[in-house]
């Protein structure tokens, strides 16, 4: 395995993750649960990177920045994971979405990430729902596909068997299931 895609194993730690298609409220919600619970959140590589190599050469990222992408993310949650409070870190993203994004956009993922997944540990996904209305940024740009992004998503939750509950419905329900679902998480023995 890689060892820049290696996860920091913290005894103890529980690591939530927001997960679903493109513009469906993770990072909002991201930061809203680290701030509920006191806690640091791990805010997505990807989105810079892609912003700098936008400017700089004037292209989009390819297949060819996912490994770059992936060790970036996992760097910063790996630095995170040792600060972070109350037995908790929230991650805006991780490796499996990733590997989404890297098959979906690209239709390939790299090796390297693949070994890596089953060896990344996650307590809980929280599969964001595409009932809330698309924001172009500049980087996002596939509106039309959601429906069929968040089926692949949601299989790939169930092909890694990771446990995960969908989040869906105004900001505010999201938010409370959101909280119970990480709640009875940290409740849990």
């Amino acid at each position: 395995m890689d060892e820049r895609l290696r996860q920091t194993d913290i005894r103890g730690l529980k690591r939530v993750v927001l997960y679903g298609p493109e513009s469906t409220g993770k990072t909002t919600l991201a930061r809203q649960l680290a701030a509920h619970f006191d806690t640091l959140w791990v805010a997505e590589y990807a989105r810079p990177y892609i912003r700098e190599k936008i400017r700089r050469t004037g292209q989009n990222c390819g297949l060819d920045d996912i490994l770059a992408i992936a060790i970036g993310q996992q760097a910063r949650e790996n630095r995170a994971a040792v600060r972070a409070r109350h037995g908790l870190l929230v991650c805006d993203t991780d490796l499996l979405t990733i590997r989404a994004y890297s098959d979906l956009f690209f239709g390939g993922i790299p090796e390297s990430l693949n070994a890596a997944l089953p060896f990344i540990r996650s307590d809980l996904y929280l599969l964001t729902d595409i009932d809330v209305p698309w924001q172009a940024d500049g980087i996002r740009d596939r509106p039309e596909n959601r429906a069929q992004m968040l089926a692949y998503y949601e299989q790939l939750l169930d092909l890694y068997s990771r446990r995960y509950v969908k989040v869906a419905g105004d900001p505010r329900r999201r938010f409370r299931d959101a909280v119970n679902a990480v709640g009875d998480l940290l409740r849990a023995p």
